[in-house]
């Protein structure tokens, strides 16, 4: 009988583990929670007059064409809107420095150069969009 109670909780904390670990897959987080570090991104490519998407990605990773393939749409489509890949074990210590910690991570960055979001996983094209509509002001741009 201990077995099967020990058993029930480990299954019912893996589950609910796997919900929450689930439910915050893309979701877009202030960059308030990480620091905040001013990089010139534009040596991996062109930067957005409006604000550039990075992905940290690896070669391992299962969700990265994915989510490239959503961001460089998003990019694609939307005036002042690009978007910028880099690989994450080629650049450790830009990794570490941003404290990314899982593939992919995004980046949003402003016109300025700084780090305005973040989210891990796979991206939702409707909520990224809305936030940069919505949270990085551009003087001369329009709404994407």
């Amino acid at each position: 009988m201990e077995n099967f109670v020990a058993l029930a909780v480990v299954v019912i904390l893996a589950s609910l583990i796997g919900i929450w670990s689930r439910s915050n897959q893309g979701s877009i987080k202030s960059a308030k929670s990480h620091p905040n570090f001013s990089l010139d991104y534009s040596q991996f490519g062109q930067m957005g007059k409006k604000a550039t998407l990075v992905q940290f990605s690896t070669q391992f990773c299962s969700i990265c064409p994915a989510s490239k393939e959503i961001l460089t749409e998003i990019s694609n489509s939307n005036t002042g809107v690009e978007f910028i890949e880099i690989d994450a074990e080629e650049n450790l210590h830009l990794t570490k420095k941003l404290s990314v910690l899982s593939t992919p991570t995004v980046l949003i960055i402003d016109e300025s150069g700084e780090e305005v979001a973040r989210f891990s996983g796979k991206p939702n094209k409707i909520k990224i969009v809305k936030f940069i509509n919505e949270n990085i002001p551009s003087s001369n741009m329009q709404k994407i």
